[in-house]
């Protein structure tokens, strides 16, 4: 431990101790097959805190595909400043991707989401195993991963899910668990402070409300998978609309945000120069923590 460091805002610890394949729920996905959800997580090494801040990302794949795997280098930078980091799994499609799937998709991956996040407010309502303090959580994600935490966030009534895809959208909802989703550790606390989302969008940026949690976004601007501002994700044929419209409303809402615009970057621009942009992420985290 580097006492000369801050706590959440350097790296203060030099070894990190992880703890793979944790199963956090289960669900059935689209193409009808039970699927156990699962999390690796990550502790920053002889730490003494029992009570400290959670960061969970989820990765990319477009919805087709994902590997948590990918995100180890992210999860090891901010538990070496001293955070808990869980990198999850969630459902993917296992059926040919439609628009309409789609949108069953990214609100299935936030229902996984929250399970995650319900396991860990169960934990520290409980035993305690993994020390985090359930009133300072943040949700993240890459790609795939971070529309499932905006939306996870910003989607919290009847009227957003029907602005994504009308009745027979809200009604699949419905029968699989509403807006908290069936996925698991059901009863226990959902709320977050923060989203930081690396090449991510909403469906619509209006999802967004007053009071909602804080949101730090990196983004190339010449992403041409995931616009920065609107236009069509991933061939999907879905418009989204991406940071150059998101944080604007959130500006108007009082919420606090902030926009790390990578010039010239494209879906992949975060590792370009690694790791400028996490630490960015991490400032704007540290200053928000509550």
């Amino acid at each position: 431990m580097d006492p000369s460091n801050v706590r959440y805002e350097d790296f203060v610890f030099t070894e990190v101790d992880v703890f793979p394949d944790i199963i956090y729920g289960k669900n059935k996905t689209q193409g009808g097959e039970l699927q156990e959800l699962k999390m690796d997580i990550y502790l920053p090494k002889g730490d003494s805190l029992v009570s400290r801040p959670l960061l969970i990302f989820a990765p990319g794949g477009g919805f087709v595909e994902e590997d948590r795997k990918e995100l180890e280098e992210l999860a090891r930078f901010y538990a070496h400043s001293g955070y808990v980091v869980s990198t999850m799994s969630y459902r993917v499609l296992d059926i040919e991707r439609t628009s309409t799937n789609l949108m069953q998709a990214i609100l299935e991956a936030s229902h996984d989401m929250k399970a995650a996040i319900r396991f860990f407010t169960k934990d520290a309502a409980t035993t305690n195993s993994y020390g985090i303090d359930s009133n300072r959580i943040f949700i993240g994600g890459y790609s795939a991963g971070a529309f499932t935490a905006l939306h996870c966030a910003y989607v919290n009534d009847d009227s957003e899910v029907l602005a994504m895809g009308g009745e027979t959208l809200l009604n699949y909802i419905n029968d699989h668990g509403g807006l908290d989703g069936d996925s698991g550790n059901e009863g226990y606390p959902t709320k977050v402070i923060g989203v930081i989302s690396i090449s991510g969008a909403l469906i619509q940026a209006d999802f967004m409300d007053e009071g909602d949690p804080v949101l730090y976004s990196i983004h190339g601007t010449e992403d041409d998978v995931v616009p920065i501002g609107e236009g069509e994700s991933d061939g999907s044929g879905v418009i989204t609309q991406g940071p150059n419209l998101i944080h604007p409303l959130a500006n108007k809402l009082n919420i606090a945000n902030a926009i790390d615009p990578i010039e010239g970057g494209d879906h992949g621009a975060i590792l370009q120069d690694w790791p400028k942009y996490p630490a960015n992420a991490r400032d704007f985290i540290f200053k928000n923590l509550k």
